[in-house]
């Protein structure tokens, strides 16, 4: 089950789950591991250059950071059986999470509530520092 306060996301197989939790030390060994940045990984496989070796490490070190150290061996076996792309939308959530916090889109109702915040701040005379 995945925790949303811990930016946790989830990759469903057949019959199966597994969790992904883009902690820093989970993201500084995947970093370490396949010798490129995180943005540097996200953009590869956002255009589906990704390689299965860094796609192993991502889902251990992620899967691992739950708490719950998935074996390699199964990971490969849940890809084998399920297609490398079955896990393409999970992934895209989990680097989403690692970059963003959580937050990938900000609520339209809240972007147009902070712009008319601003403004009446502006009209005021009122900066956005300015303690209310």
């Amino acid at each position: 089950m995945t925790n949303k306060i811990k930016n946790e996301t989830t990759l469903k197989f057949e019959g199966e789950e597994l969790t992904l939790r883009p902690t820093f030390a989970c993201l500084v060994a995947i970093e370490t591991r396949t010798g490129k940045s995180l943005v540097h990984l996200v953009e590869e496989f956002a255009q589906q250059r990704g390689t299965l070796t860094d796609l192993l490490v991502v889902i251990e070190e992620a899967t691992a950071a739950t708490g719950n150290k998935v074996p390699k061996e199964k990971i490969i076996e849940l890809l084998e059986n399920e297609g490398v792309l079955s896990v393409q939308l999970g992934l895209g959530n989990f680097f989403g999470k690692a970059l963003y916090g959580g937050t990938l889109m900000p609520d339209e109702d809240e972007v147009t509530k902070k712009k008319n915040q601003n403004s009446r701040k502006k009209s005021t005379g009122m900066s956005s520092t300015a303690p209310q």
